[in-house]
């Protein structure tokens, strides 16, 4: 049953909903061509998140019936009282419309607060820094929470695929030779290979010591980005075994590296590097533009744009790996949260920026990432 209630008027023409639809194909297609449209902020994503607990809201700024800016609120009860309400990219306004992002903010946090919310966190979009000052305004601070990367590597597809290569470092080039001398085979390959890469993820997590979400979670991703095309899956394998997979979104004019996986056998045959090049050539193939790795470390990135070396645990990173594909450094913003209660609001300032680093509370955090 359709549940849209007008809110108000915030100007001749425009007026906010709200709205808990669990398939809103209008609200995804203007994610699609918005600046900053993420697939994280579309309905598909709410009901992945459906049933890892969330309950989706969605603002929507209308113009003669047609969107023109909006936001999703994900809002998840705590252990104790209230709720957690977490806006992952957004909100995402049309370009010419930028100047509601403050009167949107506003209604992000009547509409959280009305749902109970004990803390509001916001990630803005990609390309959105302008929405600091408006955060700032409105009582957030800068958070110590780290659901989303603050820092990329996007490789540019609109480039010849000769370029791409020698854009590369050498060694990562020389890997992908290797591995197709080597007998490497990369195919694209339906749901029905879930289960094969689901072993290479559970492998990697524990290799990693990242929790892992269920398998029936990326079967719900699936089935919720596989009706447009959204959701692709490629596995790498030697002579039948299957050495490692990756799953990306496609979403706008990007190509998203969403989770990966590795047995953690015949590195040799280095079966990572062609995997991602034979994305990137499909990618540029189906006429993307950007290919995303989905984030590196903050410390890498510095690294990068100040021409100096990676040292320490970043030499032989994950970073260090995606890094090696010659895409370019994209910094996002970081994310503002705002605390109502003013004691725990003290305490979080006092403890919570020491606590965030240590591995046990990284383990509870990434419990509720929405990446």
């Amino acid at each position: 049953m359709k549940n849209l209630i007008e809110v108000q008027a915030i100007e001749e023409g425009l007026r906010i909903h709200v709205s808990d639809l669990m398939n809103d194909p209008e609200w995804d297609r203007f994610l699609e061509t918005a600046p900053g449209g993420h697939h994280v902020q579309t309905s598909r994503w709410a009901r992945v998140k459906t049933q890892q607990g969330w309950e989706a809201k969605r603002l929507l700024v209308k113009l003669e019936g047609a969107i023109v800016a909006g936001a999703q609120l994900l809002i998840r009860p705590l252990p104790v009282a209230g709720a957690f309400c977490y806006v992952p990219k957004g909100p995402v306004l049309a370009k010419q419309y930028r100047y509601l992002s403050g009167k949107i903010v506003k209604q992000i946090c009547k509409v959280a607060r009305e749902h109970g919310a004990q803390q509001i966190v916001v990630q803005p979009p990609n390309d959105a820094h302008y929405l600091g000052d408006d955060l700032l305004g409105a009582g957030f601070n800068t958070s110590h929470l780290r659901f989303a990367p603050t820092s990329t590597v996007v490789v540019d597809l609109t480039l010849e695929l000769d370029e791409l290569l020698s854009r590369m470092k050498a060694k990562t080039r020389y890997n992908i030779r290797l591995a197709k001398r080597q007998g490497i085979r990369v195919r694209e390959v339906e749901n029905a290979e879930i289960t094969s890469f689901y072993r290479l993820f559970i492998s990697t997590s524990e290799r990693q010591d990242f929790w892992a979400e269920s398998q029936d979670y990326f079967f719900q991703l699936w089935r919720s980005f596989s009706g447009a095309g959204h959701i692709k899956m490629f596995l790498a394998e030697h002579d039948g075994v299957v050495l490692s997979g990756a799953i990306v979104i496609a979403f706008g004019d990007t190509v998203l590296y969403k989770r990966g996986g590795w047995l953690g056998e015949k590195k040799h045959l280095r079966p990572n590097e062609l995997l991602h090049w034979h994305i990137i050539t499909w990618a540029k193939s189906n006429g993307y533009l950007a290919y995303d790795f989905e984030g590196i470390a903050p410390e890498a990135a510095d690294a990068v744009l100040h021409n100096k070396d990676l040292d320490g645990a970043l030499k032989n990173s994950v970073s260090r790996f995606k890094l090696g594909f010659g895409g370019d450094i994209s910094l996002c913003p970081g994310p503002y949260d705002h605390i109502y209660n003013p004691l725990i609001r003290a305490g979080y300032k006092l403890v919570f920026s020491k606590l965030s680093q240590w591995t046990c509370v990284k383990k509870i955090l990434n419990r509720y990432r929405t990446r």
